[in-house]
């Protein structure tokens, strides 16, 4: 489902870069951004709320 969504979603559908090294850093990047826009959203809605 998260591969699916950042693929869907953020637009990432294939890695600039080459070697299992730097696409394994790439895709922790990306992974680190969903988690960081995800938490956001958490915390606009829950202020939203109140």
């Amino acid at each position: 489902m998260v591969f699916g969504h950042i693929k869907g979603n953020r637009s990432f559908r294939r890695f600039s870069l080459r070697g299992l090294g730097k696409v394994h850093t790439e895709l922790g990047i990306v992974a680190m951004a969903h988690n960081l826009l995800k938490v956001a959203g958490i915390r606009l809605n829950s202020c939203n709320s109140r």
